[in-house]
This record gives structure tokens, C-alpha cells and sequence, in this order.
């Protein structure tokens, strides 16, 4: 509970832009699909960030809104990311989440030229006086790994 007259504090850690990714495996076996539009043609892995039931997507002016039905839940990104690179379908996931497996091929990203937003990571916390130091330090140290990744 908190007590009257002190909130909450939030601060930004890191924003990252959300992906669509699956495997070439995948891609290959299914076709990529060229708009928004077919997304509904393929197998979906929601999870974490795309549990939503309609994804949006933009490019330049164009808004797409795309109502999704998914083939598996998963409520870890690393297991969304593990189906991903299985081969079970599209997934979206955060940048930062499935860097390695985009650097390593493992996945590629799926309509790279449509804007799905951002994802913000946030640390919060009691304001003032109430915040242990320990909990400022720690998202200090937090904050200065993660501008590395």
C-alpha cells in the first residue's frame, strides 16, 4: 500500500521496437507474407507482447490492424522465441529479446518495413526519501547494462 503523498516513481530503462520474426525453416515451408493482411494466412506464437488479439502495424501514413488468432500462447519470451526458432511460426517479440537469434540466422525478421511500436522497460519504485538506496543503485547499474545491449 502506499502511503498518501508519496507515488510511485517510474524511470525508463530502455524502449525497444517490437519485431516480427520466425525461421527461414518456417518461411520456406509457408512463404512469407507480403502485407499485414496475410499475417491471418500463418501460424501466430503470441505471447508476452503480441497477446493482444489485434496487431497494428504502420508504414508511412498507412495504418494496418490485423486481427490475430494464435496457433500457441507462450508466457515467456524466451519461449516464444524458442518456438519461433523450432519453426512453429511468427512471433512478436521485442528487438532486444531476439537480437542474438536475428544476428545468428536463427530467425529472420517478418515485414521489416512495417513499424509495430515500442516496448518500454521501466523501473519502479517508491518516490523520495522512500526508495532505498539499494533500489536507486540497482536500477542505476541496471540502466547502464542494458544501454550496452
Amino acid at each position: 500500500m502506499v502511503r498518501p503523498g508519496l507515488l510511485p516513481t517510474a524511470r525508463r530503462l530502455r524502449t525497444w521496437p517490437p519485431v516480427l520474426a520466425a525461421s527461414s525453416r518456417y518461411l520456406d515451408k509457408v512463404g512469407a507474407p507480403a502485407s499485414p493482411d496475410g499475417l491471418s494466412d500463418h501460424a501466430l506464437i503470441l505471447g508476452p507482447i503480441g497477446v493482444a488479439t489485434t496487431w497494428s502495424l504502420r508504414k508511412g501514413g498507412t495504418t494496418k490492424s490485423v486481427r490475430v488468432d494464435g496457433r500457441l500462447i507462450v508466457r515467456t519470451n524466451e519461449g516464444v522465441i524458442a518456438a519461433a526458432v523450432a519453426g512453429l511460426g511468427i512471433v512478436m517479440t521485442s528487438l532486444g529479446a531476439c537480437r542474438r537469434e536475428l544476428d545468428g540466422g536463427a530467425l529472420v525478421r517478418v515485414l521489416p518495413d512495417w513499424d509495430v511500436g515500442s516496448v518500454e522497460l521501466n523501473a519502479v519504485f517508491a518516490s523520495g526519501r522512500a526508495a532505498k538506496p539499494a533500489a536507486r543503485a540497482f536500477t542505476d547499474y541496471l540502466a547502464g547494462a542494458l544501454d550496452e545491449v
